[in-house]
This record gives C-alpha cells, structure tokens and sequence, in this order.
C-alpha cells in the first residue's frame, strides 16, 4: 500500500522546499495558509496567508545564512492531518542541529494550517535570535 495522498503532497513539499523550489511549495499551500510557530525566536508567532509563511522562510535563511537543512525522520497522514517528525540543522551563525514536530491541516494535498513544535523550544530560540 502507497503512501496517503497528504503524505504525498508534503513529502514533496519537503523536498521542494530543501531543493529551493519555491514555487513547488506554494503550490502546496492555501492561499490563506495558518502558520503557528512556537517558541519567542524572530520566526514566532501566527501568521495568516502564503506571503507571511514565505516571509518566515526568508527571515529563516537571513538567519542561518542559507544554511538551513532539514531531513523528514517520519510522516503519518491521513484524510485531514499529517504529523512530520523532523530533524533540522543549520551551520550559520553557528553549527545547531534540533528536533521538531510539524502538524498539518490538509485537504485533498493542499496544507491549509501549519503548527511547528521544537523538542527544545529553549535552545532554538536561543539559537535563532541574534
């Protein structure tokens, strides 16, 4: 049995996003996509619609100087939700490697709310302020 259709349409959101495609991964996200990350870093907080959630991604380079990766550890989906367990990491502006977890809304493939949680909220804050 294959993958579910959500876990389908994020893997390759993951690996779009990774490869740089940004276009692919708007492609994967409602209009007005909910994003709600957790912690107190310059990347916190709610934000409502593709151009905030892609403002997130390139304050998130600016931080980490483009050297920002991630590598999907496990992905559960079914017809509404999707659990990603990822491991990122970063080398700028010092080497920092973090567990998360990445809650997803999605319908027929397209993610309609985003919820990211760090195993050690803490540290990543830490890391990500300047």
């Amino acid at each position: 049995m294959g993958d579910h259709p959500n876990a389908e349409a994020l893997r390759k959101g993951y690996e779009a996003f990774a490869a740089g495609d940004m276009e692919t991964v708007a492609a994967l996200f409602a209009d007005d996509i909910a994003w709600h990350q957790s912690g107190n870093s310059p990347l916190s907080g709610d934000f409502a619609g593709k151009d905030a959630v892609f403002g997130t991604f390139a304050r998130l380079a600016e931080l980490t100087a483009g050297t920002f990766g991630q590598e999907i550890h496990d992905l559960l989906a079914n017809d509404e939700h999707a659990v990603v367990m990822v491991e990122s990491w970063w080398e700028q502006p010092h080497p920092f490697r973090a567990k998360s977890v990445h809650v997803w809304h999605a319908k027929d493939g397209i993610a309609t709310e985003a919820w990211l949680m760090d195993q050690d909220q803490a540290a990543v804050d830490a890391a990500l302020t300047p």
